[in-house]
């Protein structure tokens, strides 16, 4: 009797270990060295005990598993950065660099040059949207601001809509009318601790004025979400930061550790050892995966190929954290043509196979990606295209997680150990 892996269950082998990922519950099992070799030598009570998993069918003849063409999908979500250099605020991590309340570009896009890329990108498939700056609602041209663009968007067909804001100066006016347009709303806490906030923020009361603005928010049934950014001047305080949301009824996500994009590069604001082990480092194998999922992995990045983002000058880069790879410009193409460039597609097209080390990872089809981090972490040339996740701890050639991350050096790429 043969034992067959069922449909949408895969077998990926990586340097040392190797993993059986369950397109149907969404299982990742990890096989060890001892492991893969007698799953390979189809050792019949190595593959008994498996069976008990529920990913095998038996059959009288091994199994030809039918070659399924997947190709790159178009985006599913895209950022519209309608103000990328006005704020109010001066946060000390601003990925853009502002550092001023205000500084509107002369060859901003006009606000039917935003219809236009709005429609754009619904006829294109995208039906997930985010209205971003710096500050978003800055954005004024003659009579038409932020809630224009917003009901235009919904009127095209957009079915998700949210606005990041630092909600410091939205009316009461304009939080009805994002309650009358079923928008939702996302903003960042930084501390509980009012001091910490606004010394990010670089501006005093604005904790209270977000806290106010959130309350209102709620009191409409409006979709709040609250990010919380990690750095070393918050990181002492984050974790009653994120009882205290618990408390407020917002959604919210682990704490995301500082970017090196911006001002984001300044390395005192980079959060200790510890706080990285806890929040930002990859740690221990915690996968699920689909058979989409799956599949799309191997043709394409798990992150890029399924976003875009316009900024104000009409400017279209895939993703807001990777502001160098300017993919075309919006005034000048369709977003169809610029999606179809070959630069584009390679870029969206980014595999794990491609990625140093990643390539010889046993997770790499079920593994999350970040090549904008790659690319500002390591500052050598073709990063973007080539080194890993610096983020991730574990090392295929040992199959060890948790010891160590992946740095360059002199001497090329290594693992370097995490000091204890």
């Amino acid at each position: 009797m043969k034992y067959n892996l069922l449909n949408n269950v895969y077998f990926v082998e990586g340097a040392k270990n190797s993993t059986i990922c369950d397109g149907n519950s969404g299982k990742v099992y990890s096989l060890n060295k001892v492991a893969t070799r007698l799953f390979k030598k189809h050792d019949q009570s190595f593959l008994e005990e498996l069976a008990k998993l529920n990913i095998f069918q038996t059959s009288e003849k091994n199994k030809h598993e039918e070659i399924q063409e997947v190709t790159v999908n178009k985006p599913s979500f895209i950022w519209f950065e309608i103000a990328t250099n006005s704020c109010n605020l001066k946060c000390k991590h601003c990925c853009i660099g502002q550092n001023s309340k205000s500084q509107k570009r002369v060859n901003s896009l006009t606000f039917e040059n935003w219809k236009d890329a709005i429609s754009q990108a619904y006829n294109l498939g995208i039906k997930r949207c985010q209205f971003i700056g710096g500050e978003p609602f800055l954005f004024h041209q003659e009579d038409k601001d932020l809630i224009d663009l917003v009901m235009y968007a919904k009127e095209v067909g957009f079915s998700d809509i949210e606005i990041f804001t630092n909600t410091q100066i939205i009316s009461e006016k304009q939080i009805r009318e994002i309650s009358d347009l079923n928008v939702k709303i996302a903003t960042s806490i930084y501390s509980r601790d009012e001091k910490i906030h606004d010394r990010i923020t670089g501006e005093q009361g604005s904790l209270q004025r977000s806290l106010k603005a959130i309350n209102k928010l709620i009191s409409l049934d409006i979709n709040v979400r609250v990010e919380v950014v990690l750095m070393s001047i918050n990181e002492e305080t984050i974790e009653e930061t994120v009882e205290y949301l618990k408390s407020l009824g917002v959604k919210y996500r682990k704490p995301d550790p500082i970017r090196p994009v911006g001002k984001g590069i300044d390395s005192l604001l980079t959060p200790s050892l510890n706080s990285m082990k806890k929040y930002g480092f990859f740690m221990a194998p915690n996968f699920i995966t689909t058979k989409e999922k799956f599949l799309s992995n191997k043709v394409s990045n798990a992150c890029l190929s399924n976003r875009l983002a316009i900024i104000d000058t009409g400017d279209v880069i895939p993703c807001v954290f990777s502001r160098e790879k300017v993919l075309g410009n919006i005034k000048s193409q369709t977003l169809e043509d610029i999606i179809s460039d070959p630069v584009t597609e390679k870029i969206r097209s980014i595999t794990k196979d491609q990625i140093l080390v990643c390539q010889d990872c046993e997770y790499r089809y079920v593994c999350t990606d970040c090549r904008p981090l790659a690319a500002t972490s390591y500052e050598v040339i073709d990063s973007f295209f080539k080194y890993p996740n610096p983020r991730c701890t574990y090392n295929p050639y040992t199959g060890e997680w948790g010891k160590g991350t992946w740095k360059y050096t002199e001497k090329g790429l290594t693992y370097n150990l995490l000091n204890e």
